[in-house]
């Protein structure tokens, strides 16, 4: 459900991917741009590009980046389309600007814990019926009353 014009986007990427590049394994994610026919690619670098010193960027060397990659609709790179955009800035890629706004959202895991009141009762409850119905009945024994014999 993404909009069809060609200025779009702000996608969040939350990198959930893990990819094996160039000998390590890294974050990496991806979004479309229906109106360009581009598929991007992201892989996040934290210590910045490998062999950048950053200070062509401005950025202290070491700074996150994030490499794109710019593919077509039949999943060919277009030319010019791969690059670092150091965090913050901007970059031109395969006629698309392209700009890395890194950042954080917090996790929150949650866990339920039964009331150990609750818990006990309901483990002794299930070992009850558990005994119950393996418990042996007594078989009622029918006696037959021979009948009148014709």
């Amino acid at each position: 459900t993404q909009p069809t014009n060609p200025a779009f986007l702000s996608p969040v990427l939350l990198f959930t991917q893990q990819i094996a590049l160039a000998g390590k394994m890294l974050p990496a994610d991806s979004f479309a741009i229906p109106a360009l026919h581009r598929q991007v690619k992201a892989f996040y670098f934290a210590s910045g590009a490998p062999g950048a010193t950053g200070a062509a960027h401005g950025q202290p060397a070491g700074a996150a980046s994030v490499l794109f990659a710019v593919d077509d609709d039949d999943g060919r790179l277009v030319p010019g389309g791969i690059g670092f955009a150091p965090a913050g800035e901007s970059v031109d890629l395969g006629g698309l600007r392209l700009r890395a706004t890194l950042g954080t959202y917090p996790a929150l895991a949650i866990s339920a814990v039964p009331l150990t009141p609750a818990l006990l009762l309901g483990c002794a409850l299930l070992v009850a019926g558990l005994a119950w119905s393996f418990w042996p009945t007594p078989r009622m024994v029918t006696q037959r009353t021979p009948g009148p014999v014709a």
